[in-house]
């Protein structure tokens, strides 16, 4: 497998720039990795640093010790977007602990976003009777994503929902979740989900907003009682959910879209866009 699922003809290997067709994907993307994936718009990457924090977390969480000092992984993420043409996308950060010598590498991904229409009608996702096995770090599973992707090509998702032995909703295969009910905003405990960047400037919005918010864990059975439901993540931003399963769900209710408009503001706001 090649790099076809990167834009920008140019990679960091460990400290070493390389075109990215000189690179078998596979060859570093198997086996015990922590990584991480952020969004850059003109050329500015967005929330670098809770990144940096969640990937030193995790380094923590797991013991696996991160042998770059993460002043030089900051170092070579900036000079990965300037060694490319590009202005708007995301990138791989990926810790490789199985191959000898250990991986760092960086590279851009080609788009995978949701279109304006999914913005405006809403996704289509279904539940999932899956977990992420320690949620609060950000491993890379392969077999957890071919099963989850499986599922999503055979029944032309966008995402599913996930669901634990107890019957609780926690998270998406790629996403956080949110649901709305009576004008409340509802996620499942952080201890149940990875601690997603955009979940976190979510839930500091809503309490500027002065939104009710609750952290509490959710049976799947409840879910279609929910007004609204939502997904959170690097790429997808606020992305409203229309179907989970046969549950129908509104894509437009107002404290949805106030969500969505505000954090698009603060994207602006971030990267310096008025």
């Amino acid at each position: 497998m090649n790099m076809r699922d990167c834009i920008g003809c140019k990679l960091i290997y460990n400290d070493q720039v390389f075109s990215t067709d000189l690179f078998d994907k596979s060859s570093f993307m198997t086996g015990v990795i922590l990584y991480e994936v952020i969004a850059f718009y003109n050329k500015k990457y967005l929330y670098l640093e809770d990144h940096l924090h969640r990937l030193e977390s995790s380094s923590s969480l797991a013991g696996l010790p991160l042998w770059i000092p993460i002043g030089e992984v900051r170092y070579r993420l900036l000079k990965l977007l300037e060694i490319n043409d590009v202005e708007e996308g995301s990138i791989n950060l990926v810790f490789n602990y199985s191959n000898d010598p250990v991986t760092f590498i960086t590279y851009i991904n080609k788009p995978h976003n949701p279109s304006a229409e999914h913005y405006i009608h809403g996704i289509k996702t279904q539940l999932h009777f899956d977990i992420r096995t320690t949620p609060n770090i950000k491993f890379f599973l392969q077999d957890f994503r071919e099963r989850a992707g499986k599922v999503i090509r055979e029944n032309n998702l966008w995402e599913v929902i996930l669901v634990d032995k107890d019957d609780y909703i926690t998270e998406a295969s790629r996403s956080n979740v949110f649901m709305i009910k009576d004008n409340e905003v509802i996620t499942a405990p952080v201890e149940l989900v990875l601690p997603g960047v955009t979940r976190k400037h979510i839930l500091e919005l809503c309490h500027e907003m002065e939104m009710p918010v609750k952290e509490r864990c959710v049976r799947y059975e409840e879910l279609k009682e929910m007004d609204a439901v939502f997904l959170t993540g690097t790429t997808s931003k606020v992305l409203p959910v229309r179907y989970v399963g046969n549950w129908e769900f509104n894509p437009v209710h107002p404290l949805l879209v106030r969500i969505r408009e505000a954090y698009e503001k603060e994207i602006a706001r971030h990267i310096g866009i008025q």
